[in-house]
């Protein structure tokens, strides 16, 4: 989708400055050596790409999972419409587990597709939930620990925009102004 609008470079350098110096360690900012799970969807990918080098200059890791625009369920959208059960029922503990362990943050960057589960058996979607359910015990076990923390934050988006009655511009307007 081709965009009339992009922030600057500028902006999303102090956004993703923002996310890593202040975002990180319950506003401490990202400790050198540690290690973020550094989680976007597709249209975030400025954002993502701009945190990543913000972590590396503050001496942290990454483990990167960039999401592509088709997969913005609890699931891949098209293993909830297309999937059996025994592909949603599919957990591989050992990888959840060690990943758990190997990380001390975890940003993620929300871009909402508010149609991206439109079509999609709804007991589909809480099998995958269920499904992911240890992930979060797990994750809420070492953050109740004090070994982790997660930091929240959201790109813009054309049909988030669409959806407040606002161009993509404005929208991003909205988002600048709260946040810096």
């Amino acid at each position: 989708m081709t965009r009339d609008y992009e922030p600057s470079k500028s902006i999303i350098r102090k956004y993703a400055d923002l996310l890593v110096h202040y975002g990180c360690n319950a506003g401490k900012g990202l400790k050198k050596g540690q290690t973020v799970l550094l989680t976007a969807h597709e249209d975030a990918k400025p954002l993502y790409m701009a945190t990543r080098e913000a972590i590396w200059n503050a001496g942290g890791n990454v483990i990167g999972r960039y999401i592509p625009e088709e997969d913005r369920g609890p699931a891949s959208t098209f293993l909830l419409k297309k999937g059996s059960n025994a592909q949603l029922t599919f957990f591989p503990k050992e990888y959840y587990k060690s990943l758990i362990e190997t990380v001390d943050q975890s940003i993620f960057i929300i871009s909402d597709d508010p149609d991206a589960l439109e079509g999609v058996d709804p007991k589909k979607i809480s099998i995958a939930k269920k499904t992911m359910g240890s992930y979060s015990k797990m994750r809420r076990q070492k953050e109740q620990q004090g070994k982790f923390k997660w930091t929240l934050c959201y790109y813009g988006n054309q049909k988030e925009a669409k959806e407040a009655g606002l161009t993509y511009k404005e929208y991003w307007r909205q988002i600048i102004r709260l946040n810096f």
